[in-house]
This record gives structure tokens, sequence and C-alpha cells, in this order.
């Protein structure tokens, strides 16, 4: 989400935002089984209020699975440390949307 260009989460129309509804509650159902019940902390980025027609921007949901406890680099630098490669969380999420009951959004 979105499909198109869209720079600002204020844009979205009723329909997108039914359908944003559906995919996350399905990525988020996806997360919780997979990882078993994790804390997350969720992020909308979108373009500045003041700027909403900027055409080189796309809004977008950034998920983050709390899985393992922070300690000294992170702490320090503000940087985290990927514990997975991106490939294998990606293949392990498609496996799980492929798996999930019909019916289940």
């Amino acid at each position: 989400m979105p499909k198109h260009q869209q720079p600002s989460f204020g844009q979205v129309s009723s329909e997108e935002l039914a359908a944003l509804a559906r995919g996350l509650r399905k990525t988020l159902l996806g997360l919780d089984h997979a990882l078993g019940q994790p804390d997350f902390n969720d992020i909308l980025h979108s373009a500045p209020t003041e700027d909403e027609t900027r055409h080189d921007d796309r809004w977008h949901i950034q998920l983050l699975p709390r899985v393992t406890t922070i300690a000294g680099f992170q702490l320090g630098s503000g940087m985290s440390i990927a514990i997975v490669v991106p490939e294998a969380a990606a293949a392990l999420m498609r496996d799980l949307m492929a798996r999930m009951p019909p019916g289940r959004p």
C-alpha cells in the first residue's frame, strides 16, 4: 500500500483504507503466528502535512517486531541489528500467508 503514487496518508480513500486494514490484519496475524505474539512498533511514514503534494515520496507503514532484547550496540548507536536476512523473513511471511485458512483476512 499504496498501489499508486500517493505521498500522504491523508490522501487515502475509504476503499483504500478498507484494503489496508485487511492487509494489515493479515500481516499482523501472520507475524503473531510465526513469532509467538511479539511486541512490535508500527511507524507510519508520510509526507509532511505542509507538503502533501510531494511527488518524490510515497507513504508506507513499517512494522518492527520486537523478538530480541536490545543491548549495548543498539542502545549506544540507535541502530538495530537484523537477526534474520530479509529474504528469509519474506519467505516465512509468504509461507504463512499461503497457509492461512480461507476467510481469515
